[in-house]
């Protein structure tokens, strides 16, 4: 579980130089400017020299950022709330266990388009249209993990059998209906809460609402197709 301690404390120690800051951390430059640009560290003090030196706390900060990147599968936006809280002096557990009820856990093993084709036998072209009309949603661009890879493989066997991408458009205009309306819900609910009873509603909330959509789908599912089973017609003997 990614640790605690508030980046608003106070800051002690000397200034340090980005080559230092990535030998201390184990980051890549290009990861910290990322980072920068996104909003999630603090901009570097610059002197007369164009020399940038980081704060102290930045070492800790990115450790806690890397921590939820490799424990957890939340988007970015959700790391900026764990910081934005964090900052203020909150206990954040609540918030990053909430983020794993509504994530999930990260995904391991995960394999590029080019391996994910060979894995599910879809073809490149079939891959680019399944994304384009959101059949297939990778959590991180350009990277399947194995549900991903499941999905493409039932989408592969519902190809061979005749059925096309038009056939199921329909999941992905339902899915976001649904995802807008369980939002506007779950916004009426908590907006007068407090912090703690905010992220509890929300992680409740959430449970309610996959439970429900997996069992009204599939009991709809199961009507619909004991409705239309074929009949068993007896023949009489001439």
């Amino acid at each position: 579980m990614a640790h605690q301690k508030s980046s608003a404390e106070p800051e002690e120690g000397p200034l340090i130089k980005m080559k230092d800051l990535l030998t201390t951390i184990g980051v890549s430059k290009a990861t910290i400017l990322y980072y920068l640009k996104e909003g999630l560290i603090p901009k570097p003090v610059r002197t007369k020299s164009n020399m940038a030196y980081y704060r102290p706390a930045c070492i800790e900060r990115v450790r806690f950022i890397k921590d939820l990147q490799s424990q957890y599968r939340l988007p970015l936006a959700a790391i900026r709330k764990v910081l934005e809280e964090r900052d203020q002096g909150r206990d954040v557990l609540s918030l990053i266990e909430m983020g794993k009820v509504v994530f999930g856990a990260k995904a391991t093993n995960q394999v590029n388009q080019k391996v994910f084709c060979r894995m599910t036998g879809l073809t490149p072209k079939q891959v680019e249209e399944c994304l384009s009309s959101d059949l297939l949603l990778p959590f991180e661009n350009g990277m399947f993990d194995q549900e991903d890879i499941a999905i493409g493989q039932f989408l592969k066997g519902g190809f061979g059998v005749g059925l096309s991408i038009k056939d199921l458009d329909y999941y992905p205009r339902l899915a976001k209906e649904t995802a807008k309306r369980e939002m506007a819900i779950r916004m009426r609910l908590t907006k007068d809460l407090g912090f703690e009873r905010n992220v509890s509603a929300t992680m409740e909330l959430t449970r309610a609402a996959r439970s429900l959509r997996n069992y009204i789908f599939e009991r709809h599912f199961q009507r619909s197709a004991a409705s239309q089973a074929p009949s068993q017609k007896v023949c009489k003997k001439k």
